[in-house]
């Protein structure tokens, strides 16, 4: 039983107007076992409700009830104490035993170390010979144009999720005003790039005989390591088994079309190598000024587990970034990068978004 802002938001239900939960504790239950666990960070499923939830079941059957302290909705499935206190009324589902309490532990310390490690590694890997066909002139007239882009990209952000929307299938809800305004904001920046009418930058095109090769070979061995690592998280217990359908056909459209993002990202990035920390930091604030909303929004609604996921995808997504500079370095091509970091980050959000159908 929920009933605050962010459950009702995000569900369109009260669960308190449900007509099985008004009626519940008409009928008694037999040969089930009954056992709530909660948590004092869980916003959604909050210890205010499961008060209530826990006072009508005990009237139908007796009730195990524990609230634990410290974990967010939504993780109490990885968390060993949350596992810890299951095990103590089931001892196996589906027939198949519980994981360990030791197991749950070392997984979640070896992604943190992985991701942490990945991280630092293409941090490193990616910070080479930066060179763009982008050249800096006026930094503040450049910041000024980017700071405009996002009014106008507002357009693209409507039309495409007004596209995603009236499509006749399920649209990933939970992402889709990340993804669009980052990919709206993207084709804005290459339309005004490529007619090179963006102030404050002027975009140098290659001379005859310029162009550099593909380095396939590099390109395989940079791009193994954070694949095979991908299909290990997405395999390992700490995410979903990410199913073959629908958002399938999602990743596909939105691997091409956010690769702008990162393609532009990168050019820029490279353009500004020799800015100091502080031009490059307004640089990243203005690049993410929708996450910066985000979470302005959650912190309103009180939702510090969604606060959490986004912060998740902020660091998966930087993350992404520093994978795709490595793999344009070592590859010699800003597409393949683009493309492959795109890929990666969509991977990782889409399979935890909601799958609606809105018509």
């Amino acid at each position: 039983y929920s009933n605050n802002t962010q459950s009702s938001l995000f569900t369109g239900v009260n669960d308190g107007e449900i007509e099985p939960w008004n009626t519940l504790g008409d009928e008694k239950i037999t040969n089930t076992k009954i056992h709530i666990l909660g948590s004092t960070w869980d916003d959604i499923a909050t210890t205010s409700s499961l008060d209530v939830l826990n006072e009508r079941l005990s009237k139908l059957h007796e009730t195990g009830y524990i609230v634990n302290k410290g974990i967010f909705h939504s993780y109490e499935v990885w968390s060993p104490t949350f596992l810890k206190d299951f095990s103590e009324v089931f001892n196996e589902i589906d027939g198949q035993p519980l994981a360990k309490q030791y197991t749950l532990a070392l997984r979640i310390v070896s992604w943190f170390v992985i991701v942490i490690s990945a991280f630092v590694l293409f941090t490193v890997l990616g910070k080479a010979e930066k060179q763009s066909n982008f050249r800096l002139l006026d930094y503040k007239q450049f910041v000024k144009s980017k700071l405009k882009l996002w009014l106008l990209s507002i357009v693209i952000a409507v039309v495409l999720m007004c596209l995603v929307v009236v499509i006749p299938t399920g649209s990933p809800v939970l992402n889709l005003i990340l993804i669009v305004f980052l990919t709206g904001y993207g084709f804005m920046s290459l339309l005004k790039y490529s007619k090179n009418k963006l102030k404050g930058v002027e975009v140098l095109k290659p001379e005859e005989g310029q162009l550099v090769k593909v380095n396939w070979w590099k390109f395989i061995a940079v791009f193994i390591p954070p694949g095979v690592a991908l299909v290990v998280f997405l395999r390992s217990g700490l995410y979903h088994i990410y199913p073959w359908n629908i958002r399938l056909m999602w990743l596909a459209i939105f691997t091409v079309i956010m690769a702008v993002h990162f393609y532009i990202s990168n050019k820029e990035e490279a353009m500004l190598a020799e800015c100091n920390w502080k031009q490059k930091l307004l640089y990243n604030v203005i690049q993410y000024i929708p996450m910066i909303l985000m979470i302005v929004a959650y912190l309103c609604m009180a939702s510090f587990t969604g606060l959490v996921g986004l912060i998740q995808n902020f660091v998966f997504l930087l993350l992404a970034v520093k994978i795709g500079d490595t793999i344009t370095k070592y590859s010699n091509s800003s597409v393949a990068g683009a493309i492959c970091a795109s890929l990666l980050f969509q991977s990782v959000i889409m399979n935890a978004t909601a799958i609606i159908g809105i018509f």
